[in-house]
């Protein structure tokens, strides 16, 4: 069985625009996704892809005698519906917290500015998931 690196995790929408620039810019075996709470998608720039949804499998197995197994992808549409969820968490938590509390204002805050987001490194065997991130940490 073989595997990708992959990470799923929120940010600020500026820091998400930093990411995705250095991505695009420097590191083209990265694909990414993200959303934010009202399912607007940004994604890679592919080439030749011309709109097309991405999809990208992140494991598969290879055994003896079978065709390739390919039980994970990540899709936009399930990214789109699991956006939902994310987000759902999110706003539950928020109304724990009593209105009109610093806690709950910067939950709330951060809920509207923050995006979902996807990354994959495609190489799988020499690639560097934490490369942008180290590099925009240097930028810092």
């Amino acid at each position: 069985v073989s595997t990708q690196s992959t990470g799923e995790f929120f940010a600020s929408t500026a820091r998400v625009n930093q990411l995705t620039q250095l991505i695009e810019k420097s590191y083209p075996s990265i694909t990414f996704l993200s959303v934010d709470i009202h399912g607007n998608i940004k994604k890679s720039h592919l080439p030749d892809a011309h709109d097309v949804p991405l999809t990208t499998a992140v494991t598969w197995g290879v055994f003896p005698g079978r065709e390739i197994l390919q039980p994970t992808v990540v899709d936009e549409g399930a990214f789109a519906v699991w956006k939902d969820e994310a987000f759902g968490l999110w706003a539950r938590w928020t109304h724990q917290i009593e209105q009109g509390t610093k806690s709950r204002d910067f939950l709330q805050n951060f809920v509207d500015d923050c995006l979902l987001v996807s990354l994959v490194e495609n190489n799988y065997v020499s690639g560097n998931i934490y490369a942008p991130f180290e590099e925009l940490c240097k930028q810092d």
